[in-house]
């Protein structure tokens, strides 16, 4: 009876300890990858000032993912290339990153971090940061959101 308790408390402490890791939202992935493009050229996400950012981190595989890409193409249909930036990163080869683009159904940038998410801290998908023009965070969403909701609107506006 005692080793089967024992055995019950090392499940539940560790179970704890994996939904409190999957909790916790990374800091941005900012500075700690580098980013590729389908061509091999590197971007700097440090290098966009003056508008608002929207990175998000996806993997192919992900139904909130798929199913979030459209509202943050709207997004940046309506508020334009001028004011937002978006950058959709993931960390799979190009094969699958190209087929989350066809599934998708968007025309978004998508890039590859040089860096595994799970590096990153990254554990959630998708895991979603909107910077203010100064690259403060303004606002983290996971797991699927409608970023071209009013509330969105008016944190860009």
């Amino acid at each position: 009876m005692k080793k089967l308790i024992g055995v019950a408390l090392v499940v539940i402490v560790f179970a704890g300890y994996k939904f409190w890791s999957y909790q916790q939202i990374p800091e941005i992935p900012l500075g700690k990858t580098t980013l590729k493009t389908a061509d091999g050229r590197i971007l700097d996400p440090s290098g966009i000032t003056g508008k608002y950012l929207l990175i998000s981190c996806f993997q192919s595989w992900c139904g909130d993912c798929i199913r979030e890409a459209p509202s943050v193409q709207a997004l940046r249909n309506s508020m334009g290339a001028r004011k937002l930036d978006v950058l959709m990163v993931s960390d799979e080869d190009w094969e699958k990153i190209n087929r989350f683009g066809k599934l998708s159904k968007t025309d978004l940038s998508l890039l590859r971090s040089q860096t595994s998410f799970s590096e990153l801290g990254v554990r959630v998908y998708p895991t979603t940061w909107l910077l203010s023009p100064d690259h403060k965070v303004l606002m983290v969403k996971r797991e699927g959101f409608d970023w071209n909701s009013p509330e969105v609107h008016a944190l860009i506006r």
